[in-house]
């Protein structure tokens, strides 16, 4: 009789922690689909950010409102340091205001950030930028 029942309580042991464990796989299934959710609706957010920020500040760029273009650019620098396209509208609407050390300073930022821009780009720019300044006509960064 006590065999019995030791082995009903081993049965039932075995029982818990194969429901144990499948509790557990289903939590942790739920747990990151959820995560997986958030982060796709996290990285659709910010494309949809990036996107209107873009299309934005190619707008003000087309219709020569530059100072609104620096100053929306220099608003997302604040939130994102390092975000390569903030970080060239504020180079051009800083070059097309006149402000020649802040054109130089973004384009170094540009350049930091990605160096990959700088022979397509930059170097040239920052040249131009330098020239327009009297300066020197080398690269001295």
């Amino acid at each position: 009789m006590d065999a019995d029942i030791l082995n009903e309580l081993e049965q039932i042991k075995w029982i818990l922690l194969a429901l144990f464990v499948c509790v557990f796989v289903m939590i942790l299934y739920f747990v990151i689909a959820t995560a997986m959710r958030v982060r796709k609706a996290n990285t659709d957010s910010m494309l949809f950010v990036r996107d209107n920020f873009l299309a934005e500040m190619s707008l003000l760029e087309s219709q020569g409102n530059y100072d609104a273009l620096r100053k929306k650019s220099e608003d997302m620098l604040t939130l994102y340091p390092n975000d390569l396209l903030a970080n060239w509208f504020n180079a051009i609407g800083n070059y097309k205001t006149g402000q020649l050390g802040a054109v130089l300073s973004a384009f170094g930022r540009i350049k930091q950030i990605n160096s990959a821009w700088s022979a397509e780009t930059v170097n040239e720019l920052i040249l131009e930028v330098k020239s327009s300044m009297g300066g020197p006509r080398r690269n001295d960064s």
